[in-house]
């Protein structure tokens, strides 16, 4: 009886948590910087993993057991360590490298509380961050009339009121996407709710210029038409399609363009890559002397910000190849892509096997997720980075428990 109690007080508490890291970090945007919100909530996430403590050991030592992807990658990144040891960086005081080091425990940690939760998990998950992202955009629309109109338009990109830059924004509204897209394809979405949503996420996405998160719609779209159920996606999601659109013409119809025409410009600078990829060529140019004079083994967490590779407030590279690189070297880069690739295998196989719609969807989703990092960096940041570890469990439990 007391067992049965402590394990849901256990699981109430870490649930609260699990909300707490999925919700807050863009509320803490309005006071703290990137580093520091990272920081804040790796510690929350350390806490909801100490609540699954018994949860985290089993599932660890299963995966730890049945595969081997995982044990090489926890010698590779056992060997980096020692590395860092051996080149005297002290990772052990730096920020990030707790958020690092409490990733793996944390996805064990989701991956045990969905075998609890199942998809209602999720769906909770997905309503409480569309709250949150809804307050968000009445707090910046609040903030745009009482602004004068040319002040906010020059600060609106780089410091708007909320999200500290406007591509952070940006993720959430992928993030957005692709799950109502799951919840559509599930029913839980009545047709009106559909189109007041995807509406506002056209009329948000071109609003802010927002590239790599077109980008990577056109990969989740792509993948879509990859699946054996893609006359089901069509027939499902063309409502909302329509509505996306129907936001963007409102957008060009109410001359709030400025960001959007911003970005097209660039885009057609074919003369010019570093205009065509808002400096990015730059950025990685830069930082891969950094990464060759430490190739092995990297110079740790954070180093793109601690080797002052480039100034000007940015504080990574934009890109999750070369930042991993950098912090990590070949070693550690390895270990962690070799996971990635196993992942990729479930991925693409729920992608084109015919028994998951729903999972085939999420598997598209996070592979587009991938191309944004690959042009945004997404995975540096804590709320991008949570969202896929926490699609990715449940996408791991709903394939292995289907096997």
């Amino acid at each position: 009886m007391f067992s049965e109690y402590l394990l849901k007080c256990r699981f109430y508490m870490a649930t609260l948590l699990l909300f707490v890291v999925v919700c807050f970090p863009v509320l803490a945007t309005l006071s703290f910087n990137s580093v520091e919100v990272n920081f804040f909530f790796s510690v929350v996430q350390l806490f909801f993993c100490l609540f699954l403590a018994p949860e985290v050991l089993r599932e660890s030592y299963s995966a730890y057991k049945h595969s081997i992807v995982f044990r090489v990658c926890l010698l590779l990144m056992i060997v980096m360590v020692m590395g860092w040891f051996y080149l005297y960086i002290p990772f052990y005081g730096i920020y990030r490298s707790l958020l690092y080091l409490i990733q793996i425990p944390f996805f064990f940690s989701v991956l045990a509380w969905f075998r609890v939760h199942g998809s209602r998990g999720l769906q909770q998950i997905y309503y409480a961050k569309l709250i949150v992202v809804l307050l968000a955009i009445l707090y910046m629309a609040y903030m745009y009339w009482q602004q004068d109109i040319e002040l906010w338009r020059k600060s609106v990109k780089g410091r708007p009121p909320i999200y500290r830059h406007i591509r952070h924004f940006n993720y959430d509204l992928a993030l957005l996407i692709g799950l109502s897209a799951w919840l559509i394809v599930k029913d839980r979405f009545k047709p009106s709710l559909v189109v007041v949503l995807f509406f506002l996420f056209g009329f948000l996405t071109f609003w802010s210029g927002a590239r790599g998160q077109m980008l990577s719609l056109g990969v989740f779209l792509g993948l879509l038409m990859l699946s054996p159920h893609r006359v089901f996606f069509y027939k499902k999601l063309r409502v909302a399609g329509v509505a996306f659109l129907c936001g963007a013409i409102v957008l060009l119809m109410s001359g709030e363009t400025h960001m959007l025409l911003s970005s097209m410009v660039r885009s057609v600078e074919l003369e010019s890559l570093r205009a065509v990829t808002s400096n990015r060529t730059v950025i990685w140019l830069q930082t891969l002397p950094y990464v060759n004079e430490s190739w092995l083994f990297g110079y740790g967490p954070e180093a793109f910000l601690r080797l002052k590779v480039r100034m000007g407030g940015i504080v990574q590279p934009h890109n999750f190849v070369v930042q991993f690189l950098l912090e990590f070297g070949v070693v550690g880069s390895f270990g962690v892509m070799i996971m990635l690739l196993s992942s990729f295998r479930i991925y693409i196989t729920s992608i084109l096997t015919k028994r998951l719609m729903a999972a085939g969807l999420l598997g598209a989703f996070l592979i587009s997720q991938f191309v944004f990092a690959l042009v945004d960096g997404i995975f540096y940041h804590i709320v991008p980075l949570t969202m896929y570890l926490i699609i990715a469990a449940y996408l791991y439990q709903l394939t292995t428990d289907c096997d």
